[in-house]
């Protein structure tokens, strides 16, 4: 049979209310309790030695690639010898199987360009969005191949509120499909750059994705947007050429579950934003166990890299890999200062608790 397109596998999400008889996936206010559910007894059957060996490998390697390994029958080496571990873990995690295989079937048999296009509402806007096909040759596409719920908050909230990007000068860092660079566009930002991994396929689907929706945006986009790699932690002075000063604003969607990457992204973040910006952060918790370790972010913004981190919200989203499930995002917000900032000055600036 024809292998589905995006569209057939994705249908257009316009609100989050959509998921009925959901509920959130939080089970406590604990922070360590932030998780899909209770760990599956298969997962508690495969050993607390090999539990523990897989969780250590999902620290060091991004949690996809874990699931397309194991979707596409070439699990590494490291892993190879606790596949029943393994198998558990993901399926604690909620993941679909049948999608994640139809997905890559997908990505490395269609050359239909139309398979790679969602469309994805954000209030009264339909943005199309091109993503970078996962065919698993390039290092980096494993992330771009998807539109991510954090992305999807980051564009809602700023719709909802968009003072915050009109005017302002904006960066986005691993932005994929770019949806937030879009959506300030849209809303009169003074220039939009758009970083990713430095990969031509990722580049190309940014740029489709600016020429795809240009009726939305501003009409000098073209002018006032610019498309370029970066690697976290590397070097921000080409990046900088686009403003002197630093920028108002950064967003970085989805972006903790790569731990070690953490301080890497802080120090961009860092060194792309002036003094006073802001960056927002949008992430969930999809690795059953490593939820303190994705909220150490924080932690490490604060006493590391001079943040003053602000809480903004939470909202239910469709599960990424399972739309019959629903799962918690999270936003919030850096604050790039000398001094501490409180939740009232952010109130005051426009930023509101959504």
């Amino acid at each position: 049979p024809p292998v589905p397109t995006r569209r057939q596998l994705y249908p257009p999400i316009s609100s989050a209310s959509a998921i009925a008889g959901t509920t959130s996936t939080r089970q406590t206010a604990d922070r360590g309790s932030r998780c899909a559910g209770p760990l599956q007894p298969e997962f508690q059957k495969a050993g607390s030695d090999a539990s523990n060996r897989v969780c250590s490998v999902a620290e060091q390697r991004p949690f996809p690639s874990v699931c397309q390994w194991f979707s596409a029958g070439a699990m590494s080496d490291e892993l190879e010898s606790d596949r029943a571990a393994v198998e558990a873990l993901i399926r604690t995690a909620g993941v679909d199987f049948d999608r994640l295989r139809l997905e890559r079937e997908q990505d490395s048999s269609s050359d239909d360009a139309a398979a790679l296009v969602e469309h994805v509402s954000v209030g009264e806007l339909q943005f199309t969005l091109m993503v970078a096909p996962d065919d698993g040759t390039i290092a980096g596409t494993l992330f771009a191949s998807q539109i991510w719920n954090g992305a999807r908050y980051i564009a809602e909230y700023c719709n909802d509120h968009p003072e915050i990007v009109a005017t302002k000068r904006t960066v986005e860092l691993g932005a994929a499909c770019a949806l937030p660079s879009l959506l300030s566009l849209h809303h009169g930002a003074s220039f939009a750059l758009i970083t990713d991994y430095p990969e031509e396929p990722i580049m190309h689907a940014i740029r489709q994705n600016l020429e795809a929706n240009a009726g939305l945006l501003c009409e000098d986009f073209t002018s006032r947007s610019e498309v370029a790699g970066h690697k976290w932690g590397e070097d921000t002075d080409a990046l900088l050429l686009h403003s002197s000063d630093g920028f108002d604003v950064a967003f970085a969607a989805e972006c903790l579950w790569l731990h070690n990457e953490h301080a890497n992204l802080l120090k961009s973040l860092k060194a792309c934003l002036k003094v006073g910006g802001i960056a927002l952060v949008s992430y969930a918790h999809h690795v059953p166990g490593c939820e303190e370790a994705d909220d150490a972010f924080f932690t490490m913004a604060e006493e590391h890299f001079d943040f003053t981190v602000l809480e903004v919200g939470e909202k239910l989203f469709p599960k990424m890999w399972n739309d019959a499930a629903a799962q918690v995002q999270y936003l919030k917000i850096l604050k790039k200062s000398g001094e501490k900032a409180t939740q009232a000055q952010v109130t005051d600036e426009g930023h509101q608790k959504s």
